[in-house]
């Protein structure tokens, strides 16, 4: 089991919030197409959700939020985009450890694990006690997922401004997600690299492995080059009597190119070498288990006399 990790937010994620922004609009008693298009005004100019009620006038908002809920009645099948059930699942099959971490109420989570998602890790911003784009929500996910490196983890999420740029920040691999009014509308900054810039998590499940797999495909005629060198060496020094010094390095480059370049696809597709017994058919928690400490038992395994490990 690989420490590759892949966060999910989850309004406009995996959450379609139309129906949330569309009881918005009746609690105001506002035209649900005058309130998105308020909406969609106050995302232009750069600002956050709560500016819209400011924006029609409304100072109450917050008070009128039981009866939000209650219309609202939290998330159901519904809301749910096509892609976020199939994409889970394949992001899971490829060997990615999943957890949906987002700015939400802490009853989103229960609400979530009732439609099917079982993650790793799952928790919302009230009960993580930190708020995006807030540098301690990252941190706090972070020590969630159980501190892996920050570069091995991925953060999928509609919004430049507390997705994007702090999971940047924090030297997360953001992937940008554009769906949804903020990731219909804002922009990213000039010098902002994401990751990745997808359109849906379908694409995200094609892409996400991509470059690996290309060039582990690529590198793999390195094989062909090493068959054909070896073959054309034994021909070589057992019939004509000669020999080659540069075909024999060629033989050992394609070896060192086709290891280095080829193991990150490899891992991905879980096709290394080994020799086992149950490990194919463990749980994951399992296997996982088993694979570390194998890597443990390498690293601490005497040396033979007189070698040195320093060399």
């Amino acid at each position: 089991m690989t420490d590759r990790w892949v966060i999910l937010d989850v309004g406009e994620t995996l959450i379609d919030e139309t129906r949330v922004w569309s009881a918005w609009a009746d609690a105001l008693g506002i035209p649900r197409l005058t309130f998105m298009a308020g909406l969609g005004a106050v995302i232009a100019r750069g600002g956050n959700h709560p500016e819209v009620f400011a924006f029609f006038g409304s100072t109450d908002w917050q008070e009128r939020r039981p009866q939000l809920e209650a219309a609202y009645g939290g998330f159901t099948a519904d809301d749910l985009y096509p892609d976020a059930h199939p994409a889970f699942d394949r992001l899971r099959e490829l060997g990615y450890r999943i957890a949906i971490l987002a700015n939400q109420p802490a009853k989103r989570t229960a609400e979530l694990r009732a439609l099917g998602f079982d993650p790793e890790v799952m928790a919302m911003s009230e009960e993580m006690a930190a708020v995006k784009p807030a540098p301690a929500f990252f941190a706090r996910s972070l020590e969630l997922l159980g501190s892996p490196p920050p570069a091995s983890v991925a953060y999928v999420g509609d919004r430049v401004d507390n997705d994007v740029l702090p999971s940047i920040a924090a030297g997360l691999r953001a992937v940008w997600i554009r769906r949804g009014p903020w990731g219909i509308i804002q922009e990213l900054p000039p010098d902002a690299r994401p990751a990745l810039v997808v359109d849906s998590l379908s694409e995200l499940v094609d892409r996400i492995d991509a470059l690996s797999t290309a060039v582990g495909r690529a590198v793999a005629w390195c094989l062909l080059v090493m068959v054909l060198a070896e073959f054309a060496l034994v021909l070589m020094r057992y019939v004509l009597g000669v020999g080659s010094i540069w075909l024999q390095e060629s033989v050992l480059y394609a070896h060192g190119a086709l290891f280095m370049l080829a193991a990150a696809w490899t891992l991905a597709a879980d096709g290394h070498v080994r020799v086992d017994i149950f490990y194919a058919d463990a749980a994951p928690r399992l296997s996982g288990a088993s694979g570390a400490t194998s890597m443990l038992r390498r690293r601490k395994r005497k040396a033979p006399p007189g070698f040195d490990r320093s060399r």
